[in-house]
Order: C-alpha cells, then sequence, then structure tokens
C-alpha cells in the first residue's frame, strides 16, 4: 500500500475529518452563517427604537453584512485546525493512521471549498427567505449578484473605465477580478489556517497582527508605484500603466503567498510535535 496516498484510505479519513470538524465548529458556523438573520433583527429593533418605524435592511446593508461574515470567518479559521497545537487534542490527530499528504489534502478541500460553499449557500438561502417573508427588503442577494455579474459582463463598467495602454484597449476584464477574488479568497483562508497552525495562544490576535504588517508592506510597495506614476505624469497612458502594474503585483503576491501558506502548512503538518 502507497505510505504517501491512497485513495480508498485518505476518502476513509477525510469523511472522518469532515465530520470532526462539523463537531467541533457547529455552533460558531451556525452563528457565523446565521449572521444575516441577526442582522436583519438588529436593524429592525434599532429602526422602532430609535425613529418609531418599521424597516428593513436594504441590498446594501445585508451585502455589507455578507462581506463582513466572510471576514469573521476567515478569521475562524485560525480555530478549524489550530486546536493541533493543543498537546491532547493535536495528538491525537496526528497519530490518526493516515499520512501527511492525505490529511493536508483533506485539510485543504475543507477550508477551501467545504466551509465557503457552505458559509455562502446558508447566507445566501437564509437572505432568500427573509426576502421572501419581507418584500420591503428589496432583491435578495442570488439577484443582485445575478445583476451584477450581468451589468460587469455586458461590458458597460468596462466601458467606463477602459484606458489605452499602449496602443491597445486597456480595461478590467471579467477574467482578471474573479482571478484577484479568487486569489485573495485562498490567500486569506490559507494565511489564517497557518497562523492557527502555529501559534498556540492568542491565533486570531497574531494573525491580524501579522496580516497588518503585511498588508503596511504591500501598501507601502503599492504606493511607490502610484507616486512613480504621478511623477512620470497624468497622462491616460501613464495611468493605465500604473494601474495595470499595481494588479500584477496584487497577482503575484497573493500567488507567491498561497505557495509559502501550502507549503508552511504542509511541513507544520509533518513536522509538528508535542
Amino acid at each position: 500500500m502507497n505510505e504517501t496516498f491512497n485513495f480508498k484510505r485518505f476518502w476513509t479519513f477525510f469523511r472522518y475529518d469532515l465530520k470532526q470538524t462539523w463537531r467541533r465548529n457547529a455552533k460558531p458556523a451556525i452563528f457565523i452563517g446565521g449572521s444575516g438573520l441577526i442582522l436583519f433583527l438588529l436593524w429592525t429593533f434599532f429602526s422602532l427604537v430609535c425613529f418609531f418605524v418599521w424597516t428593513t435592511p436594504p441590498i446594501w446593508a445585508r451585502l455589507a453584512g455578507f462581506l463582513v461574515a466572510s471576514f469573521i470567518l476567515q478569521l475562524y479559521i485560525t480555530k478549524t485546525y489550530g486546536f493541533i497545537t493543543d498537546k491532547k487534542k493535536g495528538s491525537d490527530y496526528l497519530m490518526i493512521p493516515a499520512s501527511a499528504t492525505e490529511k493536508f489534502i483533506s485539510m485543504l478541500l475543507i477550508v477551501l471549498i467545504v466551509i465557503p460553499f457552505m458559509f455562502a449557500t446558508v447566507y445566501y438561502c437564509l437572505d432568500a427567505l427573509i426576502c421572501l417573508a419581507f418584500p420591503s427588503c428589496g432583491m435578495t442577494l442570488f439577484s443582485a449578484t445575478a445583476y451584477g455579474w450581468e451589468q460587469f459582463t455586458s461590458g458597460i463598467t468596462a466601458a467606463n473605465i477602459a484606458m489605452i495602454n499602449e496602443g491597445a484597449l486597456f480595461t478590467f476584464s471579467v477574467g482578471g477580478m474573479v482571478m484577484i477574488f479568487v486569489l485573495s479568497s485562498i490567500f486569506g483562508y490559507l494565511f489564517y489556517m497557518l497562523c492557527g497552525m502555529i501559534f498556540k495562544r492568542f491565533k486570531i490576535l497574531w494573525a491580524l497582527l501579522l496580516n497588518f504588517g503585511m498588508g503596511t508592506i504591500l501598501s507601502s510597495l503599492i504606493g511607490l508605484i502610484i507616486g512613480g506614476a504621478v511623477a512620470a505624469g497624468n497622462d491616460v497612458e501613464t495611468v493605465a500603466n500604473g494601474v495595470g502594474t499595481i494588479f500584477l503585483v496584487l497577482k503575484i503576491y497573493m500567488a507567491v503567498g498561497i505557495v509559502a501558506f501550502a507549503i508552511g502548512i504542509y511541513y507544520r503538518l509533518k513536522r509538528i510535535s508535542h
């Protein structure tokens, strides 16, 4: 039997890992996924108490709530596998008869696919039920997302921000924006996951401090690019080159970070000892 990866053994472990992940994180998962309902209750409560009128959260407020909940979910990822730093729980997990590669793949599938998919599904479905029960909420997040995608792909948005770059039309393509979103999401999940596996105490605090430090470095780099573009001139071509460079830097930064975090998670999993 292959000691590195065996599909049958992996599938058995993956199902076990999925069950245990749910058992350890069920309550926080329900809270974060159901935060749309909490937003609705708070919004209606304060509108009645402070303004003596019944109002429901509009689409912009519910979308902002979704983004905040998404960030909270990323923070909570520090706890998802952070238990392996605990001597008892972590030792039990490491002693399970599965290879480090199989555990690593299981972790990635759960953190990058299962958890985000379940969160988005629960949040969007709950939002749809709220809008169905209270039509004053307006369009659902499903409808808003579909509408935004339709408008973006129609070229209207791209036409408004089109610029000339080296004699060719430069636009923020749909594919480029989707790539930025996907890379940033994967970057965030892996970063907080690795922090949870490294720090033994104050996991979220240390993760936020480290994230702030990396953000400061990235902001400084982008500031240098913008400063260079301004110094070179403010014509359309120069601005286009500067914006294109910023997006390229972001993609490279996140791609390198994703690879580094994944490698860090794998070697932390292989070498952790209590």
